[in-house]
């Protein structure tokens, strides 16, 4: 299992937890809206998020994987409130070099 990241990693390191939070929160629904998580992601994705949320190989599938593993480190670094618009951009990215 490769585990992509983990709320406690940023919020140790000073970030703030609502905007680690809300950054998960959006990774989570983005990737539920096109279909990339496995049933243990959508389960997360449903019963909420919090301070001790992660994302982990199990809770995508291989096109997920695929997805953050091209991707991931990127999504890491944006804005929560930009992060919407972004990772639209990358999956249309992701999309024509799939293609």
């Amino acid at each position: 299992m490769k585990n992509y990241d983990k709320a406690s990693w940023h919020i140790d390191s000073g970030e703030k937890e609502a905007d680690v939070v809300a950054r998960f929160k959006e990774v989570f629904t983005f990737l539920e809206s096109k279909q990339m998580l496995s049933e243990e992601g959508v389960e997360t994705c449903e019963f909420g998020m919090d301070s001790s949320v992660s994302l982990n190989s199990n809770m995508v599938n291989a096109q997920g994987k695929a997805f953050l593993d091209a991707y991931y480190d990127v999504i890491l670094k944006q804005n929560p409130k930009e992060i919407r618009r972004n990772l639209r951009e990358f999956y249309t990215k992701y999309i024509s070099q799939t293609e």
